[in-house]
Parts: structure tokens; C-alpha cells; sequence
């Protein structure tokens, strides 16, 4: 399964170096922190959860199984929050 950036959803940066995720279709905004920013970007382009634990690993020299554990339940919250979405 690979995860996407919602196409509708608006990444917008505000004066104080914190980033939103908008939803114009909703008017939801979304708060993120640097390591949800950080996702976000990532996925961009598509990507299964290997590849983003891989990418996150090389920009936080971190080990990328423990990344792994760690997003499994935010990518599923950023997908019931309709941030994200996945296809098969």
C-alpha cells in the first residue's frame, strides 16, 4: 500500500515558521510539527511505508523498523483525518 498528500490538502507556512495542512473543501486546518512536515513532503510522491521509515531514517539518522513502529498509527490518523490517502 502506498500513502499520498491528499491533493485538495494545502501546505502553507505562517509567519511564525509553523506549517498547516489546510483543507479548503472542509475549512479544517491541521497543525504540524517538523517531523509531520516532514512526512507531508515526503509524500509528495507516493510511497509504502519501507520507502517513507527509509527516507525519514536518512534525514534523522535514525533506525528505520523503529520509524516504522512509530508512523504506523500516525499515517492512519492522518488518513481518517482525510490528509493522506492510499492506494494499493
Amino acid at each position: 500500500m502506498k500513502f499520498y498528500i491528499n491533493p485538495s490538502i494545502e501546505l502553507l507556512r505562517l509567519d511564525n515558521e509553523e506549517e498547516v495542512a489546510f483543507d479548503p473543501t472542509t475549512g479544517d486546518t491541521h497543525f504540524l510539527d517538523s517531523v509531520a512536515s516532514d512526512i507531508l513532503r515526503i509524500l509528495q510522491e507516493p510511497k509504502d511505508i519501507d520507502e517513507l521509515a527509509s527516507a525519514l531514517a536518512s534525514e534523522y539518522d535514525a533506525d528505520s523498523d523503529e520509524i516504522k513502529s512509530d508512523i504506523s498509527p500516525f499515517l492512519a490518523e492522518l488518513a481518517e483525518k482525510g490528509i493522506i490517502k492510499t492506494e494499493l
